[in-house]
């Protein structure tokens, strides 16, 4: 979530439902919803997108996407591990 959007206080100027507008408002322009490469990204993928933005990262959405990339290749391989091991332990059971 933009540093904006998580920061933002209502004041007594601006009543609660006034300032809630405003960053619904704010965050469909972000567009973050919408788009399919962001569409899937946890809270710790936008920290880095913002920290990788502030830092002047020349492609921020790029560099977040390829560090994600390795997620589901860890995920294939953890499972066919968890396989051969259960079939492991069932042959030396038997």
């Amino acid at each position: 979530m933009p540093r904006e959007l998580r920061t933002r206080k209502a004041t007594s100027a601006a009543p609660a439902a006034v300032v809630a507008a405003e960053l619904v408002v704010a965050d469909d322009a972000l567009g973050f919803e919408a788009d399919d490469v962001t569409a899937d990204w946890t809270a710790a993928d936008f920290d880095s997108y913002e920290v990788l933005a502030t830092l002047g990262t020349a492609d921020p959405v790029a560099a977040v996407t390829r560090a994600r990339a390795p997620r589901s290749e860890r995920r294939t391989v953890r499972a066919a591990l968890r396989l051969v091991r259960d079939e492991i332990r069932t042959e030396v059971a038997a």
